[in-house]
């Protein structure tokens, strides 16, 4: 039961700013919690791919699913990797170059469903209710970091920069999950 596995987790959950809270439920699983107390603090680096290939269930709520890609070349748009985790809060990132952000699918996803999303497409996801999923990881060889769209040329805003009080965090996770 997903509550068991919340509770017997000793890791402390952290809040990423396009609008959800995260908690590691093992080294591959992570509870990502919607909620709308804790909305989404930035407003560029929405957009985003991944270095492992996504396979997400939807538990609880609804979410909006919007994949894209970019053509480099021509355009007010940019790509770009963040520092290394260890880097320090100072460091660079890495300019991709730029060009257009082009979006290709829409689709909402209800509790029950699941999809799997691969290594290195760009999306992003968005919520209107208190929304749960499961994640699980699997990496991918070819594909070492993430990216991250900019809708200017400007690097985009660190997702992890605004502290949210842990006390917010669990209040969130335990509203969202309890009795599922």
């Amino acid at each position: 039961m997903l509550m068991d596995e919340i509770k017997a987790t000793d890791q402390e959950p952290r809040f990423h700013g396009i609008g959800f809270t995260q908690l590691y439920l093992s080294e591959r699983r992570r509870l990502h919690v919607w909620h709308p107390d804790l909305p989404a603090t930035i407003s560029n680096g929405l957009i985003h791919d991944h270095s492992w290939i996504m396979n997400s269930q939807i538990l609880k709520g609804c979410i909006l699913h919007k994949k894209y890609h970019f053509e480099f070349g021509e355009g007010n748009e940019s790509v770009w990797t963040p520092p290394p985790k260890h880097a320090g809060i100072h460091a660079a990132w890495f300019h991709h170059g730029s060009g257009k952000l082009i979006q290709d699918d829409i689709y909402g996803l209800a509790a029950s469903s699941q999809y799997i999303f691969p290594a290195g497409e760009f999306h992003t996801v968005t919520f209107e209710e208190i929304s749960v999923t499961v994640v699980e990881k699997t990496p991918h060889d070819e594909i070492t970091q993430c990216r991250v769209v900019s809708h200017d040329l400007k690097e985009p805003e660190d997702a992890y920069a605004k502290a949210i009080p842990n006390g917010a965090m669990w209040k969130a996770i335990f509203e969202a999950c309890y009795g599922m």
